[in-house]
């Protein structure tokens, strides 16, 4: 009995860190924080802070130049500890990014391109706050008008967003991106690794027919079943064709007999045929064996 041991597989490596992968992460994120800085280091050299203005839409949208030395909102804008708490949520969000890069499969581009933008914007508002201690914004949007200017600013007190940039867009689009992934597309990847499996088709079958004709393969199978079904004649009483053939068979024994040339023929094989005496047996008695 062979004691040979099964060979084990060899366990799951994860998803494959391709180079095309790495690539287009690597060319977002990079991509978009260089975009990013350019844009600051504009508004920064020609730009006066709070003083400047330039219109783009009316009543719309402005390119300004603005620092924050907070967050979002003017979060933690007058805190001592403030570089701090940055500083260290931006290293928590950029392993835990970096973290979900390395588990993405290497052919989902889609959140691979979302996670870039967010490191792109992580990184490049963090270069601001280590440089400059702030953050240098300069997109603004606001809503004028009569109609919906005034509602807005009795129920806000401003009618203006607060001011953002390039990384600011970079992080927004990639958290729609992720939300559009989580509540469209994985459910449909879902959908599509538990469907049961199709049956194989046949290499050798031919392709369905057209709607009201009927395959080849099935009206051949309903031919041949039509030829083997059996017949109400019973098989010892000889059909018409069968009786006819026998009658010719006849005639044309009766008619080569009549011939001379059959009866020389029988003749001759009747002289060259000599009687054929039977071998003598041999009769070997129990003694005759026990000599042998």
């Amino acid at each position: 009995m062979s004691n040979a041991k099964a060979p084990v597989a060899a366990p799951d490596a994860g998803p494959r860190q391709t180079p095309a992968k790495i690539a287009l992460f690597a060319g977002v994120a990079v991509g978009m924080t260089i975009l990013d800085q350019v844009t600051k280091i504009w508004v920064r050299d020609n730009m006066v802070e709070r003083s400047d203005r330039i219109v783009v839409v009316d009543d719309f949208l402005n390119i300004v130049h603005a620092e924050n030395p907070g967050a979002a909102f003017g979060f933690l804008n007058d805190s001592p500890y403030r570089m701090w708490v940055f500083a260290a949520f931006t290293v928590i969000a950029l392993v835990v990014l970096f973290r979900m890069f390395l588990e993405l499969p290497d052919d989902d581009r889609f959140q691979n391109v979302a996670l870039g933008m967010i490191v792109s914007g992580a990184i490049g508002n963090a270069i601001d706050r280590v440089l400059y201690q702030s953050v240098t914004d300069m997109i603004d949007m606001y809503v004028a008008g009569d109609s919906l200017g005034p509602w807005i600013h009795e129920r806000f007190g401003t009618t203006h967003w607060p001011t953002y940039n390039v990384a600011d867009v970079a992080i927004v689009l990639g958290l729609i991106m992720f939300g559009i992934h989580f509540l469209f597309l994985e459910k449909d990847e879902d959908e599509v690794e538990h469907a049961p499996p199709e049956k194989a088709l046949d290499e050798d079958a031919p392709p369905p027919a057209a709607d009201g004709a009927a395959a080849p393969a099935v009206a051949d199978a309903a031919e041949g079943a039509d030829e083997d079904e059996p017949t109400d004649e019973s098989p010892d009483e000889p059909t018409d064709e069968s009786a006819a053939a026998a009658e010719d068979v006849e005639e044309g024994a009766t008619e080569l007999a009549a011939t001379p040339q059959f009866d020389d023929f029988a003749e001759q094989k009747t002289e060259t045929l000599a009687p054929v005496e039977p071998a003598p047996k041999k009769n070997r008695n129990l003694a005759d064996l026990g000599k042998d």
